[in-house]
């Protein structure tokens, strides 16, 4: 349905109702602005570079519809073009970015038609219908794009600094603070529908799974009886397997598999103990004994001789010492 909307008597681009995002609204006909705007390219390299050039969205900025007229028969059959119904706010931008006396018409032609729809609902106008959005309409900017870039930890400066460069970019504006008020419900659906390039960091582990993981790493010492400086070297072995500078920075999809490696050192550790003690009893009873039984009074040369289990054994000294005992 074509809309009487018109300025000074004259309808330079019918205004006519449209479906975007399954929600009804005023807009026009992407190819009859092309033709208004007097542009050489061809109608379908046009519309589709300037989308791509001006981050459009379809369902949000303009919708794509079959063409009513079949324009060519032949091979493949009857074919139709794609014709592109855009928002108001969308049509202003091309005839703005068009830089010619076409362009300028257009624009201030559908900056009329927005006026008139507002004040046919009852909404006051203000004169200077550019008028640029006040202090409380730049707090709520600001608190959505804080909202937008939660989460992105140390990045959250880059994050928030490329949504505004891609709103002033899309609004061709220099700084959010020159927005006109009519466009205010655009910027929030545009930021809102945003995907924001700069990568989010992965959520890192929480401190009870630090700790978890911590633990494992010294119970595995804790069986050589190693120092807290031998806990260390292990929870840097981890570092450097998940390449982190700090355990706490260890993504937390990597928890298991973290815990899974500290584990495995401490079985390891107490696979070698035991190995260690089968080893020294066979040198006891079967090298430096001769076959003699194990017996209290040999446990205490050895412990007389050594103390506890060394973490690394000098066998060669062990048996000169058990002998002279």
């Amino acid at each position: 349905m074509t809309n009487s909307i018109s300025t000074q008597s004259t309808t330079l681009i019918n205004v006519i109702d449209i479906v975007i995002g399954d929600v009804p609204m005023k807009g026009c006909d992407a190819r009859e602005l092309h033709q208004f705007l007097e542009n050489g390219d061809m109608f379908a390299n046009w519309i589709k570079e300037r989308i791509c050039q001006y981050d459009f969205i379809e369902n949000q900025d303009f919708a794509l519809v079959l063409a009513n007229t079949k324009i060519k028969t032949g091979r493949g059959g009857d074919r139709r073009s794609t014709d592109y119904h855009i928002t108001l706010g969308m049509a202003k931008e091309l005839a703005m970015v068009e830089r010619n006396d076409q362009g300028k018409a257009a624009r201030k032609y559908f900056i009329e038609c927005e006026k008139q729809l507002l004040e046919s609902k009852g909404h006051l106008v203000p004169h200077n219908h550019i008028e640029t959005i006040t202090g409380s309409e730049q707090q709520i900017l600001q608190e959505i794009v804080m909202k937008k870039t939660q989460g992105y930890g140390d990045l959250v400066g880059k994050a928030r600094a490329e949504v505004w460069s891609r709103v002033h970019h899309k609004f061709r504006v220099s700084k959010y603070e020159q927005l006109a008020r009519t466009q205010m419900a655009d910027v929030i659906a545009y930021i809102i529908a945003m995907q924001i390039k700069v990568a989010m960091p992965a959520q890192t582990i929480s401190d009870k799974q630090y700790y978890q993981i911590r633990n494992a790493c010294q119970d595995a010492m804790t069986g050589w009886c190693y120092s807290s400086d031998d806990t260390e070297k292990l929870m840097n072995g981890i570092r450097v397997k998940f390449n982190i500078q700090s355990l706490t920075h260890l993504p937390a999809d990597k928890f298991d598999e973290a815990l899974a490696f500290a584990t495995q050192a401490k079985i390891a550790a107490f696979q070698c103990l035991d190995g260690i003690a089968e080893v020294k009893d066979f040198l006891i009873k079967e090298v430096i004994m001769g076959g003699a039984p194990y017996t209290p009074v040999l446990v205490r040369q050895y412990r007389k001789a050594f103390g506890e289990l060394p973490p690394v054994i000098n066998w060669v000294t062990m048996q000169q010492q058990l002998l002279t005992a």
